[in-house]
């Protein structure tokens, strides 16, 4: 089958999907999902909004099944001894499982309505079949939900599993690290999950090597991660108080996804890597039988102590807020590729200086909280008259308070201002004379 003709077949099961109820769920259709696509953007030009929310409003059992298929057929290709293999496990399988996913979850949590059932379908009581049952009887999907009607194996044939949701992030995580798939392939008879860091930099010496295709493979992972954890960009700004949620969202303050297809993989990598690492920092645990529970992710964040890590941060922060001060161009309001991920690295570092008391001593002992004084009142003033950048202008603001609580920032403060010359124009006086604090 060619590619026009596989793109018409999928775009005709995409019609059926909304049009005919209760699909059964041994129907050889939904293989089509996962077998057809040949690239994410077939998945998301072919699988339009009005084809999802036609579907979600009229047959939900459908898109029930939907999610259903592609994440048992996730979890099969994880757990099979020959993935990725072309003939018998194919990378493209898993890659279009997760493409399906990160299409559709969005316009689930857009709808309100449907609050209760996702919290059931997601985080339920789930039973799944065995590995020894799965193998005997050739299904499309290995899972048994609670309120689901299926046809029924033995009960032995069942087993407890996590739910649904937790599955799939514990997938996801093992892909990101995962031989011939996100990283180098392992030797025979060495486990196919290997937690090795990507790049060298904190607590690592060395970098994994790499290919485009990884890169690219691990951009498709990490947007769904984004998805799963983003249920927030879908509510109101009323709600999320009520919720328990982080007060700022960097996803409304990112660079649009439709500037960043056209740059380097690498890039998108890396700022959807940044992204997920904030939403893990700043998610608050809920408490368990009324005890506060710790962020771990936050907790070793605060651990960091080596000053040539602190060093490596802070080199690395620099390098990127410094992109635009550094541009022969004039500055145009809006322009946010001269910035790429500026945003979210401000967040960043307002997190660690919160958290890291020793990385906030080292910034300023060394007297570097100067170059990011400058850093950060030109990111003030440069979004000020920006309304959809209010949120970054505030947290200028926030960052630079909790700087001040130390005392050797105030001291450094007060000395005199000798670099006129190499402040940026946006915030350069003529003739200016006096210390750092009335810059």
């Amino acid at each position: 089958m060619g590619a026009s003709d596989s793109k018409l077949v999928f775009k005709k099961g995409i019609f059926r999907l909304s049009e005919e109820r209760h699909i059964p769920a041994d129907d050889p259709y939904w293989t089509s999902f996962w077998e057809l696509p040949e690239s994410s953007e077939d998945v998301f030009s072919l699988f339009s909004a009005a084809d999802i929310r036609r579907t979600r409003d009229h047959a939900i059992e459908n898109l029930e099944t939907l999610i259903l298929a592609v994440t048992s057929r996730l979890f099969i290709l994880r757990h099979h001894p020959s993935f990725p293999d072309l003939e018998f496990a194919p990378e493209r399988d898993a890659l279009n499982c997760v493409r399906v996913l990160t299409r559709v979850l969005p316009y689930i949590y857009e709808k309100e309505s449907l609050d209760e059932w996702e919290q059931r379908f997601f985080w339920g009581a789930r039973r799944k079949r065995t590995r020894k049952a799965s193998i005997a009887t050739e299904v499309l999907f290995d899972e048994e939900q609670e309120d689901e009607p299926q046809v029924r194996l033995d009960t032995e044939d069942f087993e407890d599993a996590k739910p649904l949701a937790e599955e799939l992030i514990d997938t996801l995580i093992d892909l990101l690290f995962f031989s011939d798939l996100t990283v180098s392939k392992q030797l025979h008879g060495k486990p196919k999950v290997s937690y090795a860091i990507w790049q060298s930099g904190v607590g690592c010496n060395q970098t994994v090597a790499t290919t485009k295709e990884f890169e690219s493979n691990r951009v498709e992972i990490l947007r769904l991660l984004l998805t799963l954890t983003g249920q927030s960009m879908y509510m109101s700004a009323g709600i999320l108080p009520q919720r328990g949620t982080m007060k700022y969202n960097p996803a409304s303050w990112r660079v649009p996804y439709n500037t960043l297809v056209f740059k380097d993989p690498k890039d998108i990598l890396v700022t959807y890597s940044l992204q997920l690492l904030l939403v893990i920092l700043l998610y608050p645990i809920p408490e368990q039988n009324g005890e506060i529970q710790k962020n771990w992710y936050r907790h070793f964040l605060g651990r960091i102590h080596r000053p040539q890590d602190f060093q490596f941060i802070v080199d690395g922060m620099t390098r990127i807020l410094n992109q635009p001060l550094q541009a022969n161009t004039s500055y145009i309001p809006g322009t946010q590729s001269s910035v790429r991920f500026a945003p979210e690295m401000i967040m960043l570092f307002w997190e660690i200086t919160q958290c890291n008391k020793r990385f906030r001593s080292f910034i300023i002992d060394t007297e570097r909280a100067h170059d990011f004084i400058i850093l950060i009142l030109f990111y003030a003033l440069e979004y000020k008259n920006d309304a959809s950048k209010q949120g970054v202008v505030r947290m200028c603001a926030f960052l630079l308070q909790t700087l001040s609580v130390e005392r050797n920032f105030g001291v450094n403060l007060n000395k005199i201002f000798e670099a006129q010359d190499t402040l940026p124009a946006a915030i350069r006086v003529q003739g200016f004379r006096g210390t750092q604090s009335t810059i």
